[in-house]
């Protein structure tokens, strides 16, 4: 052990490490070391563990359509826009119609003044937005500017059950 703590501090007899030395240490009983089943990850959000994982945010992210054309935005913020007036003609000012309208701002604030919008953050939004939609009597001129605006985005199929119920 001392020889190679001596190799280590001092490097080999000519001054120094050529090249930069190679150093594996494994532990554990014939599994392979780095099994992921056996890494603890606290305070590790990033972390995957387990068998036969997907990163779910990759894919989340893929799905989103976010226009490119300065015309399809200007369509996709119009769109938004009209929905979020909707939702403030509700006559029941409740919890969930502010939340769907400052979600709904969120959105459109991104699209308008981000270069290249987060799909991500714009997916979570409209995630929240339509379980905040599902909660709220809404006539059906306002479920129809819904399904437009999520099919903008590429996500009609999050609004499968969202029905008129006025």
């Amino acid at each position: 052990m001392e020889y190679y703590e001596g190799l280590l501090r001092n490097g080999p007899i000519g001054g120094g490490f050529r090249n930069a030395p190679t150093v594996v240490v494994q532990t554990g009983h014939g599994r392979l070391a780095l099994d992921q089943r056996d890494i603890l990850a606290l305070d590790s959000p990033q972390a995957v563990q387990g068998d036969a994982n997907k990163n779910i945010t990759s894919q989340m992210d893929q799905s989103v359509r976010i226009a490119n054309s300065f015309n399809e935005r200007k369509t996709q913020i119009e769109d938004i826009e009209r929905l979020i007036s909707v939702i403030r003609s509700l006559p029941d000012k409740s919890k969930p119609q502010h939340e769907v309208v400052t979600n709904l701002e969120k959105i459109k604030d991104e699209i308008e003044h981000e270069q290249t919008p987060d799909p991500g953050r714009i997916r979570r939004w409209l995630e929240t937005t339509k379980l905040c939609l599902e909660n709220l009597k809404l006539s059906r001129n306002a479920v129809e500017i819904a399904n437009v605006v999520y099919k903008s985005f590429n996500l009609a199929a999050l609004l499968v059950n969202l029905r008129a119920v006025i």
